[in-house]
């Protein structure tokens, strides 16, 4: 299910940045990334901030470039495996007990149907 997403100045500025080539003083360090790459890598960076899958975005076409429709994120909550979970959402054995989502924080029952992106700092 697709949605329409808009995109801010600062979200904006990131892509393109991506989509430069690399600085010419990397050429002499190797094999640098292909200009594919960092678009990809831009979008998903972009769609990690504002809920969005990166690599599903499209142009919303007749609006403004900031306007793309994309595939909204879902939840990402910590599971056992994670060392990283906070204790907070543990029972005293130190099993996962409380769904958070790792992107958002969103907890348990605040979690909406899709996850808005990483939390605003």
């Amino acid at each position: 299910m697709r949605r329409e997403y808009v995109l801010t100045d600062d979200q904006l500025k990131m892509l393109i940045e991506g989509m430069k080539g690399p600085p010419l003083i990397m050429l002499q360090c190797g094999q640098p990334e292909s200009v594919q790459e960092r678009a990809n890598r831009a979008w998903v960076e972009v769609g990690l901030e504002a809920g969005f899958d990166g690599m599903t975005a499209r142009p919303v076409y007749g609006k403004p470039m900031q306007y793309i429709t994309a595939e909204p994120l879902k939840h990402d909550l910590y599971a056992e495996k994670d060392d990283d979970a906070p204790s907070s959402i543990k029972d005293r054995n130190g099993e996962i007990v409380l769904g958070l989502c790792k992107r958002c924080g969103q907890g348990e029952g605040d979690l909406e149907e899709f996850c808005p992106g990483r939390k605003k700092l």
